[in-house]
């Protein structure tokens, strides 16, 4: 067994831990997420990113935070203005991915990735959800 095995089984087990700890609604709750301005969501969800795609369900007892989904397939999409906030949030247009990928310049692309990545760590945003 490697070493990268056996951080893959040590990985695999503290997830079935942690699964084994959730209740059946918790589960759900983290897969389907609250989406864009759902009546039923608390409204202070939406204000942490305003213009983001949705939030995934925190699970305070088990320390699982509220995840941040933006959309965008050519950056990230979010609106520019915040409550309280006296800066702008511009997101960066950035050509799309099929047209990125026909370039077949592999710096660029992970020049793209770390630009797309500065700027969803620096607005709030956790997971891109983009090709």
């Amino acid at each position: 067994m490697t070493v990268d095995d056996q951080a893959a089984r040590a990985s695999a087990e503290k997830v079935e831990a942690l699964l084994a700890k959730l209740t059946t609604e918790e589960k759900v709750n983290l897969v389907s997420g609250l989406g864009f301005n759902l009546n039923f969501a608390q409204p202070e969800a939406f204000e942490t990113v305003p213009g983001a795609a949705g939030y995934t369900y925190p699970v305070p007892r088990l320390n699982i935070p509220s995840i941040v989904l933006a959309d965008g397939p050519a950056g990230l999409r979010i609106w520019p203005d915040r409550p309280g906030h006296n800066r702008k949030y511009y997101a960066t247009a950035f050509p799309i991915a099929t047209a990125l990928a026909s370039t077949w310049d592999v710096d660029l692309l992970n020049a793209f990735g770390h630009s797309v990545g500065h700027e969803a760590r620096e607005y709030g945003v956790d997971l891109w959800l983009a090709p």
